[in-house]
This record gives structure tokens, C-alpha cells and sequence, in this order.
């Protein structure tokens, strides 16, 4: 993404999801859809990993899809590794120990969270 307005909108909305996850499952769940979208359609930035890693812990438990939402915490992870978006690092991984335990051994879920 190198529109630096849309990098702008992706930044507000990354900083509205850890509040939303507190407040209402719904919000979190429209903010972390429309992040993903944005970069489906415009590219990648440092917010996309953050949303598709809350994206992950919303779908086990919302919509009962928890292989899918391992999927996108590991999407995270990967992103976080290969783009270098440090800042978002801690929530990418922070995300993956949560969701782990739903498809994989609890060791998994207890590395990421370490690291």
C-alpha cells in the first residue's frame, strides 16, 4: 500500500480494534473485515497483519471456523516475519497463542506467545 491516506485510514482503524475487542464483538468483527478488505483491494501495510490476526480470533469463536482462523493468525505471523512490520509483531503473535490451541498442540500456542 503506498497510498499514504489509506495507510492513514488502516492506521485508525488498527488502533480502534484493541478497544473494540473489549467493548463489542461486533465492531471488532466490522473493523478487522474492512482492514482485510482495504488490503485485498489496495495492498499490504503494517495494520494488515493486526487485522487479519484479530480476524483469526474472531472467526473460532463468532462463526464456529476455527481452522480458518488459524489460518489468518498464521497469515499474521508470516507478514509480521516477512515485511518486517515490527510494531505490530507482539499483537501478531499474541493472536496465534490464542488461536492456536483450537487446531494445534498447546506447545504451538505457548511458542508464539513467547516469542
Amino acid at each position: 500500500m503506498t497510498d499514504p491516506e489509506l495507510r492513514a485510514a488502516m492506521q485508525v482503524l488498527s488502533t480502534l480494534v484493541d478497544p473494540a475487542y473489549f467493548t463489542d464483538i461486533r465492531l471488532l468483527t466490522l473493523l478487522v473485515c474492512r482492514i482485510v478488505n482495504m488490503s485485498k483491494q489496495h495492498g499490504v501495510c503494517g495494520a494488515f497483519p493486526h487485522g487479519c490476526a484479530y480476524l483469526g480470533l474472531v472467526l473460532g469463536p463468532v462463526f464456529h471456523r476455527y481452522g480458518e482462523g488459524y489460518r489468518f493468525a498464521k497469515l499474521a505471523c508470516d507478514l509480521v516475519e516477512k515485511h518486517r512490520f515490527i510494531a505490530y509483531q507482539a499483537r501478531a503473535y499474541n493472536s496465534m497463542g490464542g488461536v492456536a490451541p483450537w487446531t494445534q498442540p498447546i506447545a504451538t500456542a505457548r511458542g508464539k506467545q513467547r516469542a
